[in-house]
């Protein structure tokens, strides 16, 4: 499992009606890198063709006409401090935004994630523990996340099973590669 990791596919699949979304779009990009000495570092986002009202992917950044501070060097004078789908609702509580509402299981759609942190395989069980220390999803925070793992060959897929609030229940698989150069 040790290494890097190119993200193939995530999908979340609503248990009860079957129902399949692609938070980060058909071609989503990510790299997911576990160390030997213990620590991870995920990061995910949608495909460079993925147009997502309100995503990364489809504003300045990733068409790279504005820098991303103001003249005078300021970034919190620039686009990413006036981001249009921040976490929180206006007023600034998490608790209010969308990450509470629990209206998708890790991501908004179009959203970018990150996240690192130590990390442990439970092999009996097949769970892999990610202690997150850093996280652009401050729910991830939280609590350690706790992922279903399986190796094969040069793939590797971590799901997970989460209810919301609402009881709605959805399981989220991202099958990743092997990275090479």
């Amino acid at each position: 499992m040790l290494g890097s990791w190119q993200l193939v596919r995530f999908e979340s699949r609503n248990v009860a009606t079957g129902h399949v979304l692609q938070p980060l779009g058909p071609d989503p990009q990510g790299l997911i890198l576990y160390t030997g000495d213990g620590f991870m570092s995920a990061q995910l986002a949608p495909g460079t063709d993925t147009q997502i009202a309100g995503s990364v992917a489809a504003g300045p950044l990733a068409r790279a006409t504005t820098p991303l501070a103001e003249p005078g060097g300021s970034v919190a004078a620039g686009p990413l401090a006036r981001a249009t789908t921040p976490l929180a609702e206006p007023g600034g509580s998490v608790a209010a935004g969308p990450l509470a509402r629990g209206t998708t299981p890790l991501a908004e759609p179009g959203g970018y994630i990150a996240y690192t942190g130590p990390f442990h395989v439970d092999e009996q069980a097949g769970i892999v523990h990610h202690e997150v220390r850093m996280a652009t999803m401050p729910d991830l925070l939280a609590a350690p996340q706790l992922r279903e793992v399986h190796v094969d060959r040069d793939m590797l897929t971590l799901s997970a099973t989460l209810t919301d609030e609402s009881g709605t229940t959805t399981h989220s698989t991202l099958t990743w590669r092997r990275a090479i150069r």
